[in-house]
């Protein structure tokens, strides 16, 4: 759902302190930050390609991108993803310097990013929660990021299900359902069949599925002090993952599955003897 992209952009560097920056020779530690939110609506990670600077007297331009000359050295070398604000803060270090050539310094820097574009928005709205989920989960913020999964998979669910609700006489019928029921009808419409009930990765995903919609439910509702853990967040992917799957495969068994999508089998844990 996220993609890789290249973006080239201006940097207007901020040197920590800057009554120093005359003073030759000092590394002056420097940042340069980077918003992106009006082409991407999340920004997951980001890679520095290239950076460097020009030195263009005025009237010229089209200088050699460079990350040292006679008097600067420029390092740039760290980027963190600010992922739901779509910017990017660039950090390093910067040597030397007088007051014409900072002034005439202009960084460029080539960055590669995982995110989602604004033009590549995914018209399945569950998707671009998804991506958000990711976002909450990179930054740590483990329960915000397990609420939007299990969002998620609602609306994976009901996106399901949209050709029955666009039927007047099926709307609400469908819509009374109790997503439970509706997790159960979408698994029976993607492989055709009525019975699932002894199918284990079916009973393994409506177990896992309901501890999370009660989990869910506590932390929307503030039913109880909730402490959302990691393996909640995984267990929540591997639900959204394994209905995508079932859907596309239209199988709910689990040799089709690792074989379509060339999964490795779960490890299982060995226990010493003796």
């Amino acid at each position: 759902m996220a993609r890789v992209y290249t973006e080239t952009v201006d940097l207007e560097l901020d040197v920590a302190d800057r009554e120093r920056l005359n003073s030759m020779p000092h590394d002056h530690v420097i940042s340069a930050r980077v918003d992106l939110s009006r082409r991407y609506a999340f920004v997951q990670a980001v890679k520095i390609e290239e950076a460097g600077f020009t030195i263009e007297p005025e009237g010229t331009s089209g200088a050699a991108l460079v990350t040292e000359s006679d008097t600067f050295t420029l390092a740039l070398n760290t980027a963190e993803p600010r992922r739901h604000d779509a910017q990017v803060v660039l950090s390093g270090v910067l040597r030397g310097g007088t007051d014409l050539e900072a002034e005439l310094l202009r960084c460029v820097a080539r960055l590669r990013i995982l995110g989602l574009h604004k033009k590549h928005l995914p018209a399945e709205f569950y998707k671009e929660t998804a991506v958000e989920a990711r976002a909450f989960a990179a930054d740590g913020r483990t329960k915000q990021a397990l609420f939007a999964y299990v969002t998620a998979i609602d609306g994976l669910i009901n996106h399901a299900l949209r050709d029955l609700t666009m039927y007047e006489e099926l709307r609400e019928p469908v819509n009374r359902l109790k997503l439970m029921d509706k997790f159960q009808l979408v698994l029976k419409r993607a492989v055709q069949r009525d019975v699932l009930r002894d199918e284990p990765l079916v009973s393994r995903l409506a177990s896992v599925l309901e501890a999370l919609l009660e989990e869910r439910n506590c932390i929307a509702h503030s039913i109880a002090r909730t402490q959302a853990t990691r393996q909640q967040v995984r267990q929540a992917v591997f639900v959204l993952l394994t209905l995508m799957m079932i859907r596309a495969q239209g199988s709910v068994a689990v040799p089709a599955l690792t074989t379509a999508y060339a999964l490795k089998p779960a490890r299982t844990s060995r226990t010493s003897s003796g």
